[in-house]
């Protein structure tokens, strides 16, 4: 996409993240040369805390 032109905005990049793995987000910042944004967004923090030992599998279960 790159190589026929095409641009993203900052908005369609960053609807995509919700979307797609760390990552694939960070490769194609990096593609389209717009790696500012990068640093922008380590600021923001996750608004839950990670799942951590057994209560995985009951979050996954709907327990």
């Amino acid at each position: 996409m790159k190589m026929r032109g095409y641009q993203p905005s900052e908005n369609t990049l960053k609807s995509l993240q919700p979307d797609v793995s760390a990552t694939t987000f960070i490769a194609a910042a990096k593609i389209f040369q717009m790696e500012g944004m990068l640093k922008s967004l380590q600021d923001i923090k996750p608004a839950q805390s990670p799942i951590t030992g057994g209560n995985k599998r009951s979050m996954e279960l709907g327990d």
